[in-house]
């Protein structure tokens, strides 16, 4: 699969044949009420805000889909409305061991993952930090863990270990989960 943005509210897929087999969407197929197509387009769009690269609002999306000689898949995303640029949320927690972070990415993951654009773990003075950056307000973001509050929440403390740590993670829950 090939993923390319094309801008903050666009976006091109393409699958091979055999792709689109394995995902068990084809051009006959691809509805919008299709389960294998819903949940195609809603992994996809998942991994595109996740990247920070495509920030449209899925209540607006157009989804037009082309096949190609092959029977592959070229798919292209699109927004009427692109999401407002809003400034990012930059929260983190720190622990001196990193077993708390192996106790908590569920919970983490669970409350804001749909929220996280980026996420880093560092390690700085005889610790660990993890730092997410957010696609929400500060207060949605303690809402949301407020089982566990993150313990960094000055935007410039957060960058100062950004800048001074040394990154261990570019995508931390991985390593936890």
């Amino acid at each position: 699969m090939d993923v390319q943005p094309i801008s903050a509210d666009k976006a091109m897929i393409i699958l091979t044949a055999s792709e689109a087999s394995k995902l068990r969407i084809s051009f006959q197929s691809f509805e919008k009420d299709n389960p294998q197509t819903k949940s195609f387009l809603t992994c996809t769009l998942a991994i595109l805000r996740e990247s920070g690269l495509f920030r449209c609002s899925s209540d607006s999306l157009s989804v037009e889909v082309y096949e190609q000689s092959d029977n592959g898949l070229v798919i292209y995303l699109s927004s009427d409305r692109p999401k407002p640029e809003a400034t990012s949320t930059l929260i983190g927690f720190y622990s001196k061991t990193p077993a708390f972070f192996f106790e908590n990415a569920k919970f983490i993951q669970e409350s804001v993952g749909d929220k996280i654009i980026s996420s880093r773990l560092y390690e700085i003075n005889g610790g660990y930090g993890l730092m997410l950056e957010l696609d929400c307000t500060k207060s949605t973001a303690r809402r949301r863990l407020s089982k566990l509050p993150p313990n960094i929440t000055n935007r410039i403390k957060a960058e100062k270990i950004r800048e001074y740590g040394n990154l261990l993670s570019d995508s931390p829950f991985n390593l936890f989960i």
